[in-house]
């Protein structure tokens, strides 16, 4: 595996977890900024040390690796606000409470299948172990009330290094991640552009169906 793509794995042991579950609790006040940076970093660490833990496993087991993160991560409300991030408000606002759960289901099964098939195929070529301090995060900047951005490098010995931006928005007493740009491309928003033709053209119905089959074929890939 190169090191762009070993890279962009790193990032995303942080977009997938941040994006649909929690069990970190970065508790923010009224003027608090500075912990939406400690979730950031509490979120790398932690999913670094149960990989390297597992590793074992997870290469003998296909599935180790989904079964570690859906066991330790609980589902939260932004799972719901990236769904809708990606189909667009005005079809989300069209779609019945079985479509929108369906879709949710397919989304996320997609999401964790994709990025996961390939950080296993990194585990499976390297003997390295992943090592969350290549990652620098910085300081949150303001956007607005309730919204910040924290930018973030990650680096690597005679590679350039990898810009990532997140996008967190405090609801109630907690940090959470609306999206995440990765050298200037928002992930969320990648994937609403991809969407966009299937959705006007055949529908959110065939968008789910369409995606499960995606995932299927991740995994026999994976068999």
């Amino acid at each position: 595996m190169d090191i762009t793509k070993r890279l962009y794995l790193y990032s995303f042991l942080i977009i997938f977890p941040a994006i649909y579950f929690s069990t970190y609790p970065a508790w923010a006040g009224d003027d608090d900024i500075a912990s939406a940076k400690q979730l950031l970093e509490e979120i790398m660490e932690k999913m670094c040390d149960d990989i390297n833990h597992n590793r074992d496993k997870i290469k003998s087991n296909p599935n180790m690796l989904i079964v570690l993160i859906e066991n330790n991560l609980k589902p939260n409300i932004s799972l719901i606000s990236a769904s809708e991030r990606v189909v667009g408000k005005n079809k989300w606002s069209k779609a019945n409470k079985t479509q929108r759960k369906t879709f949710i289901e397919a989304f996320q099964k997609f999401m964790l299948n994709f990025y996961s098939s390939s950080l296993r195929e990194y585990l499976n070529s390297s003997d390295n172990g992943l090592d969350a301090s290549i990652m620098t995060f910085y300081e949150p900047v303001k956007i607005k009330d309730k919204l910040v951005y924290v930018d973030s490098s990650v680096t690597q010995k005679n590679s350039p290094p990898l810009k990532v931006r997140y996008l967190m928005l405090r609801k109630k007493e907690h940090w959470k991640i609306l999206d995440v740009a990765i050298n200037g491309m928002f992930v969320l928003k990648n994937y609403e552009l991809e969407f966009k033709r299937p959705l006007q053209s055949s529908g959110l119905n065939q968008l789910t169906e369409d995606l499960v089959a995606r995932t299927q074929e991740l995994l026999a890939n994976q068999k």
